[in-house]
């Protein structure tokens, strides 16, 4: 089995001394020294400073035989936290003076950076996706780096520091992100300390689930299958092993990653020796490395780092659910919680489209008993004003709940007056209204606690078992993120799974055929030739043999040869699988049909369009035996048939095609008899067109595109008639076309259309949310 190479790292670290001095746009000394008289600093060009990680201490030495690979090969650069704190001041300088500021400054953000050149600053701002930004800069400097990067959304907040505020007032007024202007480091550092914590709890990554348009669960959206991950992912996570070696392998990783932060040392030393599994919540709302790193790992759905902390995550959930137990035995049966912060304005939109919809958030959901405490969070600074509070009341039934886990955490927490109730990872809940409540003077949602997600979960599982006859729930989950297009962390995950001694033998084969078809996606056929034919040799090498699995990888290698236009070779090995499949489940088996499909497409492809149809038509009746009539294999079948009508249709009725277009032509040429400029365009399209035009001729918007889509749009038969061989071609080289773009490694596309709409038409459309819409014209 072959492995992936290393990534090398293309930056170098020295040792050396770097304080650092800002001159300030006021000649200010604001000063900052970077931690330790032995420092690692990682240089991109010669205009920015690491300060994070990469500080060493030599009292946690890395030199440890048993530290994990994953610990080994951390990027430096890397943050695994939610938030970074960039400083950008051009005129930073080399001083020798105050360490503590710069400790300081770690004990707040544990990664920073510091540039001095514009362009660097704001690319490396733009490089940065799934954190927010805390902005530190001068105010001369301010002037030209807001009006640049202020309405970038990993952009949370920005913090002046100068000599003079009075000068800079007026940025207040434009720029909403900016917290503040200070002149004393004490003001800016403990400002910049309260409004990332105050982040860090206001951090939420929402996932809908639409039962109103999700038909079934093998057809998944996006965002529903992004919800079902935390569906599946807690059960995954609560099967791995939970030993010493894994909470070894998590402090192990923690003391590298923040080796030269003494205050994080400190915690990591303090759980290492006093840790026990029941005090995993009082941990969780100590609100230190875990919290921070769990968290981060969870909304970004970090493969890799969640299994880091499988340790910790499991021990948490068990505590959560022996918690509730005690809850459901006391009296109260309905609880109303509660959860107050502030919201973008697009977030709070997408609530309210989601009116109706299940939503989870990605990790553990903090609420609280008491309103006015919830109250006290929604209406607490930061002082941006392009954010507004948002007060969110959850009704709990607790006597009809019986798979949403939550607790109430108020004797185990550090803030025990919050009176806090934490919620379980894949809670689910309903949106039942999103509206402005003017009384309170913010956004009031109300959710409602809801066992729906566990059933939809279920029945996707159920769905994957049937079909692949009992696999697992921890390759179901990979699976999951290889449909959702994540074939990274899906490769990183199953090659952890064949590291993992507990995983089962008999998984070893399906994992490798899982491996080869993520390679298959990302258009690597050496890579994904060599692990299905590993996956197939596992298996007729196994006692007994696993004829009837070894069908999945042979046709897999079946598909790269046929990729490859080696279309023999694939037709053999599809007519080896089709045989096996046909003893152990007959001829008319929906397991059959996509090796039917993929023959008939290798017909399609060497011009045998009769035997084509044969095999198409085939796999239709027996998808209308197992399939509902609405199904996407269903449409895909047709599609395919459709195709190849119309190629026979050229082939056998060329003269009749050639008599079609000229009508087209004498209609046309009579329709726009005293335009000269479409007339000009007729006369080239009667010289010129061939059928694999069809695209190009209908995006010229010429007399095609205004008649055809006029006589669909008022379903004029006469007219369509005339046109029918237009409109097959254009048919035919989308579906065409469509077929390249299945073949390419992105699997869900997101696409827009902006047009003006009259408010009735608007309010149609508002009436008939959650209903399928059809257009009568092309777009």
């Amino acid at each position: 089995m072959s492995k992936e190479p290393k990534q090398q790292s293309t930056n170098t670290s020295k040792k050396t001394d770097v304080p650092l001095k800002n001159n300030g746009d006021d000649s200010k000394q604001q000063q900052f020294y970077a931690g330790s008289s032995s420092v690692t600093t990682t240089t991109i060009g010669k205009s920015t400073f690491y300060y994070s990680s990469n500080i060493p201490d030599l009292k946690y030495s890395l030199a440890s035989a048993s530290l994990s690979t994953v610990a080994k090969d951390l990027n430096l650069q890397e943050n695994l936290e939610s938030t970074r704190l960039i400083w950008y001041d051009s005129n930073i300088d080399k001083t020798n003076d105050t360490k503590e500021t710069m400790k300081e400054l770690r004990e707040i953000n544990n990664f920073i950076v510091f540039h001095i050149d514009l362009k660097t600053c704001i690319d490396y701002i733009e490089s940065i996706t799934n954190e927010k930004i805390f902005l530190v800069t001068s105010g001369r400097d301010a002037l030209n780096i807001l009006i640049r990067i202020h309405a970038l959304k990993q952009i949370d907040s920005i913090f002046i520091f100068c000599l003079k505020p009075e000068k800079y007032q007026y940025l207040l007024q434009t720029y909403t992100k900016i917290i503040g202007i200070y002149t004393k480091r004490r003001e800016l550092l403990n400002s910049l300390k309260e409004n990332i914590i105050l982040v860090e709890k206001h951090l939420e990554t929402f996932n809908f689930y639409n039962q109103h348009k999700q038909k079934t669960t093998r057809d998944l959206s996006k965002e529903s299958a992004e919800f079902l991950w935390f569906q599946i992912f807690k059960d995954v996570i609560l099967r791995l092993p939970r030993d010493n070696h894994a909470k070894q392998q998590m402090i192990e990783f923690c003391q590298h990653y923040y080796r030269g932060n003494e205050k994080e040392l400190k915690f990591i030393h303090e759980f290492e020796y006093d840790y026990k599994s029941n005090m995993a919540i009082e941990w969780y709302t100590k609100e230190t490395f875990l919290y921070k790193i769990v968290n981060k790992a969870l909304r970004t759905e970090d493969i890799e780092q969640l299994r880091i902390f499988r340790f910790f995550i499991a021990d948490l959930s068990f505590n959560l659910a022996i918690e509730y137990e005690k809850l459901k035995n006391k009296i109260e049966k309905i609880l109303l919680l509660y959860r107050g912060l502030k919201m973008e304005e697009e977030e709070l939109k997408t609530l309210k489209q989601n009116e109706g919809s299940l939503i989870s958030t990605n990790g553990f959901l903090s609420t609280s008993r008491s309103k006015n405490v919830a109250l006290k969070f929604a209406k607490k600074s930061p002082k941006r004003s392009d954010i507004v509070p948002v007060l969110y009341e959850i009704e709990c039934n607790i006597q009809e709940l019986d798979t949403i886990i939550f607790a109430d955490i108020t004797e185990f927490s550090v803030y025990a007056n919050e009176s806090e109730v934490l919620f379980d990872l894949g809670s689910t809940f309903e949106i039942i209204s999103v509206k402005e409540d003017f009384q309170l003077n913010l956004w009031l949602i109300k959710l409602r606690a809801s066992n729906k997600g566990t059933k939809i979960a279920k029945e996707y599982i159920e769905l994957n078992r049937k079909e692949e006859e009992e696999t697992s729930i921890e390759l179901i989950f990979g699976k999951l993120l290889a449909d959702m297009g994540q074939y990274d962390q899906a490769l990183k995950y199953f090659q952890n799974l064949l590291l993992d001694d507990h995983t089962e033998k008999d998984d070893i084969a399906t994992i490798n055929n899982l491996i080869g078809t993520i390679y298959y996606h990302k258009d690597d056929f050496k890579q994904a030739l060599q692990y299905y034919e590993l996956a197939y040799n596992l298996m007729m090498n196994n006692k007994p043999i696993r004829m009837k699995d070894s069908v999945k990888p042979l046709t897999n290698i079946g598909l790269v040869y046929h990729r490859k236009g080696q279309y023999d070779r694939a037709y053999e090995l599809y007519m080896k699988s089709l045989a096996i499949y046909n003893i152990y489940y007959g001829r008319e088996h929906i397991k059959s049909t996509k090796i039917l499909m993929n023959i008939g497409n290798i017909y399609t492809e060497t011009r045998k369009y009769n035997h084509a149809l044969q095999y198409y038509q085939n796999v239709l009746k027996i998808q209308q035996q197992y399939l509902p009539s609405y199904h996407i294999d269903i449409a895909m079948t047709l599609n395919n048939i459709a195709v190849v009508y119309h190629k026979l249709n050229n082939l056998d009725h060329a003269l009749e095609d050639n008599h079609a277009k000229q009508q087209v032509i004498e209609f046309c040429q009579h329709y726009y008899r005293e335009n000269e400029k479409e007339l000009k365009f007729i006369r080239e399209f009667e010289y010129d067109y061939k059928s694999n035009m069809a695209i190009k001729w209908y995006t010229k918007e010429t007399f095609l595109y205004k008649i055809v889509n006029k006589a669909l749009r008022t379903e004029d038969i006469e007219q369509l008639r005339i046109f029918r061989f237009f409109i097959a071609d254009l048919s035919f080289n989308l579906a065409f076309e469509y077929e390249k773009l299945k073949n390419k490694s992105e699997k869900i596309l997101i696409l827009y259309r902006g047009l003006k709409m009259e408010e009735e038409e608007l309010k149609t459309l508002k009436l008939n949310e959650g209903s399928l819409i059809y257009v009568c014209n092309r777009y």
